[in-house]
C-alpha cells in the first residue's frame, strides 16, 4: 500500500472507529483496541461475517441517533426496513439451525 493511501484510510480508520471494534474500509478489516488500528487476517467467510456485522452495527447506530435526536419517524421506517433487509440477507449466510 503506497504512503499516501496509508495515511487516509488510517485517519479515516481513527475518525469513525470506536475502541475495541472491528471497522471494515476498502473491503479490509481492521481492529481497534487502545486507539491501535491492526489490520485482521480472516478466511472469507470470517471476513464475509464480520463484513455483515459491522453493516448491521452501523444501520443500528444510525437508528438509535435518529430516535435519540428526534428525526421524523420516516426516517426511522426507511432504516428499520434497511436493516430488516439486511438481516434478512446475513442470517441464512451466518447461522447454523
Amino acid at each position: 500500500m503506497r504512503m499516501s493511501k496509508m495515511r487516509s484510510t488510517f485517519s479515516r480508520l481513527t475518525r469513525r472507529s470506536k475502541n475495541f471494534s472491528y471497522t471494515v474500509v476498502d473491503g479490509e478489516v481492521f481492529y481497534r483496541e487502545n486507539s491501535v488500528m491492526t489490520q485482521v487476517e480472516l478466511s472469507d467467510t470470517a471476513k464475509g461475517r464480520v463484513t455483515g456485522m459491522v453493516e448491521l452495527r452501523q444501520i443500528v447506530n444510525d437508528l438509535i441517533d435518529q430516535q435519540l435526536n428526534d428525526y421524523p419517524d420516516e426516517g426511522h421506517q426507511g432504516n428499520a426496513g434497511a436493516f430488516e433487509r439486511r438481516l434478512r440477507c446475513f442470517l441464512p449466510q451466518n447461522t447454523v439451525c
